[in-house]
């Protein structure tokens, strides 16, 4: 019996986590624009016994910014989850899983690897001593510009999560974007003239901007849908390639 573990289905997981983080984010941001958002802000639970009223509390205030960093920190966490399953799965593939007991059966002999492989990925999660910037070292052969702009957004969650948004140095905002080119020139909206004999193609794009030490970050939509897709699109398909091309049976 032949099992194999297909590592992209990792990536199709993060993917989906994300999807919902930014469904979340879409329909908050919708209703702020269409004003719904602050009429059911406001209003209380009707089955509650006890009500707390917040008079005089505007909560349309940073209220895009809330919803833009709320769904940074989620998808950072996923993509977190994404990598404790990388390394795991590197794991098993370089110490084989141990047999203790005969294990009959293929419907049970999966469940045993299925079982075997979640607990290595629990291990790996629950290792106090590999920080985020450690399960990056893991991957050797990942690209300069994908390492530098996953440990920005690590050392963003950071700050958002335990300086109040005021990050200690100076932080590297980097993404990597698609965009549309025809020949040289961008499409930036669309129609779009080309002629004949012009080349559109796409390209994966490096864009950067500084975070100030001791400013409170500031990240718009736009930020954030740019660093979802350096992560699920570019980052977790590179780590997928790493593993893959390290250990030949693992599809």
């Amino acid at each position: 019996m032949q099992i194999t573990i297909k590592t992209g289905n990792y990536k199709d997981e993060l993917i989906r986590a994300n999807a919902k983080h930014i469904a979340d984010l879409n329909q908050a941001l919708r209703s702020l624009e269409d004003g719904s958002f602050v009429v059911r802000a406001d209003k209380s639970n009707p089955k509650g016994l006890f009500q707390i009223e917040y008079a005089g509390v505007n909560t349309t205030d940073d209220a895009e910014q809330r919803q833009v960093i709320k769904c940074f920190k989620a998808s950072i966490g996923e993509f977190i989850t994404f990598l404790d399953r990388m390394i795991a799965i590197t794991m098993v593939g370089e110490e084989g899983i141990p047999v203790k007991k005969p294990v009959i059966g293929e419907v049970r002999i999966l469940e045993f690897v299925t079982e075997y492989i979640n607990k290595k990925i629990r291990s790996v999660a629950r290792n106090i001593s590999l920080s985020n910037p450690k399960k990056l070292d893991k991957f050797y052969n990942l690209t300069p510009d994908i390492k530098k702009a996953l440990n920005g957004y690590f050392a963003i969650r950071r700050a958002l999560e335990h300086h109040s948004g005021i990050p200690d140095q100076d932080i590297e905002f980097i993404t990597l974007s698609l965009k549309v080119f025809v020949d040289e020139t961008e499409v930036t909206k669309l129609p779009f003239p080309v002629k004949e004999g012009q080349a559109v193609q796409t390209r994966i794009v490096k864009e950067s901007k500084i975070l100030k030490a001791e400013e409170k970050i500031n990240l718009i939509e736009s930020d954030l849908r740019k660093a979802v897709f350096t992560m699920e699109q570019v980052a977790s398909s590179e780590v997928v390639a790493i593993v893959h091309n390290s250990f030949k049976h693992i599809d």
